[in-house]
């Protein structure tokens, strides 16, 4: 038996709510398998051979009920509902991503389980007044079933148990929706700075459209082994824990938002109730080739009390190397620059060394697992090369380690054929300790081979150790300085000293450099520096670092 467009009896607006909500529950999945004529059996006569049809039945529907709110150029939730327009990519109903419930297409073809209109209490329609969806379609299903027909009370009876089955759903998704629309007002008000349309920082567009697409399961690209947001784990979710301070997070880089302040107690209890708030019968485990690419590694397994706390923001501090490594799928390029004239002797007319030419050194780092990288660098000095390979050995947690432990191995070759004992080797054992928010320290006993460039008679090595720290004045500026004394064996005039006001932004890194000493590498600043501090002897410089993730290049869900 055929559904007819207008109904025999009382048509009214509860009926034809009714109708709708009965239509869509049971029709619009098989509706989007065939866009013209969309014919599929009667919801309300399963049995009888009956068919509907979306353009003759569904649309009218929408257009009575809906498209006062859900039509015209700039419809409400960016969703219309407007004839000709439910297969729209962006506005549509078919295939498109839910706002309110992130990983439900609004329609699923074949799928109404999955598909956020059929699970979704619609609000008060603008067009008909004829009040909540829901309630409505309720009341009528009771009046089908005392109304005596076979046919009224199969359809009450049905309906009436399809929207019992959705009642609880429902609620969990309103739930959600709210704690969802919370995060994007905050997120809107904070982030946006940063993380807006226009070429947002790192990538990552939290405009409230994309909040969810751009975080929801996605692999953080400066915290392996997290996700940006991890569906009801806070503390598994980098969004969240970045916004919390370093010693609370346990994370890499700088705290956010950059350039702002931080975000209050209640703030970030706004993000960490929308993280909490999805709901694992829906959202599941991430898609297998997901899970496998972004595996939580031990460490962000771990309970948050041994997890590892970040001691530098960087790989080295100005010369000297720390406990921090780069990770598995990192990549860290670095530029360091010397005026060759002092400031002193440069003077204002050679704008403190610009016009006396420079010692240069670019290197590129990779990280080949979670506790090791691999360095290679070229400086001008004497032409000479180093590869460094760095293991972190120990790490600094609340209730483990009290400090953090690496070893470095290096091996340097002077290009510079007039250079003296041209092939040496180093190695540096930085040990590091983080206290409170704003100060790290950090030691570097060291050795360095053959480290008379001078001398081809001299083939003896240094002993040095290095002492440097970092004060931050706030989570993206901070004052770094580092001191290397000579123990043993080869050395310059004057012991090594550094002193710089350093930037953090984003993925990038920028030092203002005073510095009396020439060398950039291990055996080339182990034996000291050839300006004296005391008569105020110091050189310009500036380094520059900039890190990426190899991984996260590969990764399309990152805009």
């Amino acid at each position: 038996m055929a559904v007819s467009p207008t109904p025999e009896r009382a048509p009214g607006a509860a009926r034809a709510v009714t109708r709708l909500a009965a239509i869509l529950l049971a029709a619009l999945p098989a509706a989007c398998e065939n866009p013209d004529p969309h014919i599929f059996p009667d919801p309300l006569d399963p049995g009888g051979g009956g068919t509907v049809s979306l353009a003759r039945d569904v649309q009218p529907l929408f257009t009575l009920h809906c498209v006062g709110c859900h039509g015209g150029a700039s419809p409400e939730a960016q969703l219309t509902l407007e004839s000709g327009r439910l297969y729209d990519r962006t506005l549509g109903a078919v295939g498109v991503a839910s706002w309110e419930l992130p990983p439900l297409l609004r329609i699923e073809p074949g799928a109404s389980d999955r598909s956020y209109l059929a699970r979704s209490r619609p609000a008060r329609s603008k067009s008909s007044g004829s009040g909540s969806m829901t309630a409505r379609a309720t009341t009528d299903a009771r009046g089908g079933a005392r109304g005596g027909g076979r046919r009224g009370r199969a359809a009450g009876l049905a309906l009436a148990a399809t929207l019992a089955a959705l009642a609880a759903p429902a609620a969990r998704a309103t739930a959600e929706a709210e704690a969802y629309a919370a995060a994007q007002r905050l997120v809107e008000a904070r982030c946006l700075g940063c993380h807006g349309p226009d070429e947002p920082e790192a990538g990552l567009d939290l405009t409230p459209e994309r909040l969810a697409r751009a975080t929801v399961n996605v692999p953080s690209h400066t915290q392996p082994g997290l996700r940006l947001v991890d569906p009801g784990r806070p503390d598994r979710s980098a969004l969240y824990l970045k916004t919390l301070p370093a010693t609370e997070g346990h994370y890499r880089g700088p705290r956010m938002p950059m350039r702002a302040a931080p975000l209050d107690a209640a703030e970030t209890a706004v993000l960490k109730n929308w993280i909490g708030s999805f709901d694992p019968a829906v959202w599941g485990e991430p898609a297998p080739a997901a899970a496998a690419e972004a595996a939580p590694s031990a460490e962000s397994r771990a309970p948050e009390g041994s997890r590892p706390v970040p001691i530098f923001q960087d790989t080295r501090l100005l010369q000297l190397p720390t406990t921090e490594t780069l990770g598995p799928t990192g990549i860290e390029t670095r530029f360091l620059h010397r005026f060759k004239e002092s400031v002193e002797e440069a003077g204002w007319y050679g704008l403190g060394g610009l016009d006396g030419g420079a010692w240069t050194s670019l290197g590129v780092a990779v990280g080949l697992g979670p506790r090791f990288d691999l360095e290679l660098r070229r400086t001008n000095l004497f032409k000479d090369w180093a590869l460094n390979g760095k293991l972190a050995l120990a790490t600094q947690r609340p209730d483990g380690s009290p400090l953090s432990v690496a070893v470095e191995l290096g091996y340097e070759y002077l290009q510079e054929r007039s250079a003296a004992n041209r092939n040496r080797v180093s190695l540096s054992v930085p040990i590091a300790r983080r206290f409170g928010e704003r100060l790290s320290l950090l030691a570097v006993p060291m050795y360095a081979s053959r480290a008379n460039p001078f001398d081809p008679d001299d083939t003896g090595g240094t002993v040095a150790l290095g002492l440097g720290g970092e004060f931050w004045l706030n989570p993206h500026l901070s004052l770094t300085g580092e001191w290397i004394g000579q123990l043993a064996g080869v050395d310059l005039p004057y012991q090594s000293g550094s002193v710089a006001f350093s930037i953090f932004t984003s993925r990038h890194i920028f030092r203002l450099v005073l510095t009396n000493t020439s060398g950039m590498h291990t055996s080339l600043y182990a034996p000291g520096g050839e300006l004296d501090w005391s008569e105020g002897e110091f050189r310009l410089g500036f380094n520059i670092v900039r890190t990426f993730d190899r991984a996260g290049s590969r990764r399309a869900s990152v805009p």
